[in-house]
């Protein structure tokens, strides 16, 4: 049994950020700790690896087993405890493996972390077991990270935290950003591996359809404070807290299309995090009600309330046809890279105020035909032709100069990528970035205020850089950017995969919005069919560069024709259904 007993995060100034979590992961169990960005989920597994980042330090004790270890303990004692008792997965392997070794260096230092001398024969042998153990070749041993698919690169990561055969795994976020089929593919391998070596797992995750069946406990936390915990099924099907319930509402599904996503900001929860307004729950004492053995809600009003909104209506499933008024023509796209076809014959159109999704796994080849569209990525052969300008007559939209712009252009088409964080100017204000598109596009520097507002954040925030934001602050300021140029077509590559479930439903109400404000026309690349079928009319299915099928997305979510469109629904599907 692993105990976690009075789990607090503190700034240097003082500040509480994670506040007394108290929790326990039995011998080859698993719990899920789940709840938005900012919640304290990921300083919550690195406070229990000795791996706070500087300026913040933690408090309480973890004990495995006969051995209590002080969460303020020094670094030379985690040292002796990181990878034969605790291992920590993490979100990113291209953060978490190191870019200039290759792969087999890194898994034999974890091994070496044993403690054993090995020679080198055995050593090699060793490594070509962890990686066969992944279900990799031993070639793998021989090449760099950036050699290898996400996927790939992420069981490279499986196998050097699991090396020294550590007790305990922390999983922080280990499959997002992949697609279906491939999340599917490492967690279940992770539940195998679990299994064989009687392994317990802690799994951090925003992603709910994640959780589902494969974590026996789950603990809900908010603003560093635990609001609810139980059977992971029970708690995810019948969710007590009001908090909990919106986490579950938030989730998109591939089934049913809503006109609104429900968000999280909508509910009348509380810097204290109680949605019933009792005078009981406060910081320093909230409320905690059993509702059985095992399932505990920090409220005194449990029951899920207050997601009753009328914004859940189901949309009614129209077929969409091609459109006439072609905006983007995209005919017989190829693109190699090294002999290997990203994109081979690839043909896609995009109407005026149209929502056009590009679906497909890992290496499809959607996110080179996005590039090539926005001019970052040449073709081989093909072409990609946009329309002439139009002035916009959507009601509410701000008055758009005919320009007689013809081809690629800023004022044309603009991009907003899947990481915010690495596509805005660490050095740079917003306003600043905000005005330097500003002027890309002719407009003049006083529209900052007005873009804020448009993508619904306070003028205030023109003072901030990146890092003082939120992620989905952070992405609301690239597609501000986007439309600082006044564009047309609005290529979204990616661009909710890294949010949690609320942040990701703010995201597509937004762009739900400015679509309908401004009529301005999407192309949305995603891998996520839940998404897809919550922002996009029509979808166009990709495999090894090419269309393999395309139409309504009501219909081809429906009743998809293509084998490999089937099973990418069957393994969204099993994500959101998962008992």
């Amino acid at each position: 049994m692993i105990r976690v007993r009075d789990l607090s995060v503190h700034r240097s100034d003082g500040a509480e950020i994670v506040s007394a979590l108290s929790f326990e992961v039995p011998d080859a169990a698993s719990l899920a700790i789940i709840g938005e960005s900012g919640s304290g989920k990921s300083l919550t597994a690195k406070a229990i690896s000795g791996l706070l980042p500087e300026g913040l330090s933690a408090s309480g004790t973890i004990t495995f087993g006969d051995l209590t270890i002080d969460l303020a303990a020094p670094e030379a004692e985690w040292r002796g405890l990181r990878g034969g008792t605790v291992a920590l997965l993490l979100q990113d392997p291209f953060t978490s493996l190191s870019p200039v070794h290759r792969c087999g260096a890194q898994i034999a230092a974890s091994i070496r972390a044993r403690g054993t001398r090995l020679s080198r024969a055995e050593l090699r042998s060793a490594v070509e077991r962890s990686l066969a153990e992944v279900q990799l070749p031993a070639r793998v041993a021989r090449q760099y990270p950036v050699e290898l698919s996400g996927g790939m690169r992420q069981r490279v990561a499986i196998a050097a935290a699991l090396a020294a055969n550590p007790a305990l795994l922390i999983a922080d976020e280990p499959t997002t950003a992949l697609d279906a089929s491939t999340q599917a593919e490492l967690l279940e391998l992770l539940g195998t591996l679990q299994t064989e070596r009687a392994m317990s797992v802690l799994l951090i995750s925003h992603d709910l359809g994640l959780v589902r069946g494969r974590a026996d406990d789950v603990l809900v936390v908010y603003r560093g404070r635990a609001m609810e915990f139980g059977p992971a099924q029970r708690v995810l099907d019948n969710p007590a807290h009001p908090y909990t319930a919106g986490l579950r509402a938030s989730e998109p599904s591939a089934e049913v299309r809503l006109r609104r996503i429900p968000e999280l900001a909508a509910l009348p929860l509380r810097a204290d995090s109680c949605a019933s307004g009792h005078t009981d729950c406060t910081p320093e004492h909230p409320a905690v009600t059993t509702i059985e053995p095992g399932w505990w809600v920090s409220c005194t009003d449990f029951g899920g309330r207050g997601l009753t909104d009328a914004e859940t209506t189901v949309v009614e499933d129209v077929p969409v046809p091609e459109p006439r008024d072609v905006l983007l023509r995209v005919d017989a796209a190829c693109r190699s890279f090294a002999g290997k076809q990203a994109l081979d014959g690839v043909s896609v159109v995009v109407g005026r105020g149209e929502s056009v999704g590009v679906v497909g796994e890992s290496g499809s080849g959607k996110t080179t035909l996005a590039r090539a569209v926005v001019g970052l990525e040449r073709l081989d052969s093909g072409s990609i032709e946009f329309a002439p300008r139009t002035p916009a007559t959507s009601t509410g939209a701000r008055a758009r100069r005919a320009r007689g712009v013809r081809g690629r252009d800023p004022r044309t088409v603009q991009i907003v990528f899947q990481d915010p964080y690495s596509s805005l100017n660490p050095a740079m204000r917003v306003d600043t970035m905000l005005a330097e598109a500003l002027a890309v596009g002719k407009r003049p520097a006083s529209d900052v205020a007005e873009l804020l507002s448009a993508v619904g954040l306070p003028a205030e925030l023109a003072a901030a850089r990146p890092h003082q934001l939120s992620g989905g602050q952070r992405q609301r300021v690239a597609i501000a950017r986007a439309l600082a140029t006044d564009p047309e077509l609005l290529i979204c590559d990616e661009s909710v995969s890294a949010l949690d479930v609320s942040v990701q439903a703010q995201i597509l109400n937004l762009l739900a919005e400015l679509r309908e404000r401004f009529g301005v026309s999407i192309l949305f690349v995603s891998h996520d069919l839940a998404v897809i079928r919550q922002i996009t009319d029509r979808v166009y299915v990709m495999k090894d560069g090419r269309v393999i099928e395309s139409g309504a997305t009501s219909e081809i979510l429906t009743s998809p024709s293509h084998p490999y469109t089937r099973a990418l629904l069957r393994a969204s599907l099993h994500e959101e259904r998962t008992a």
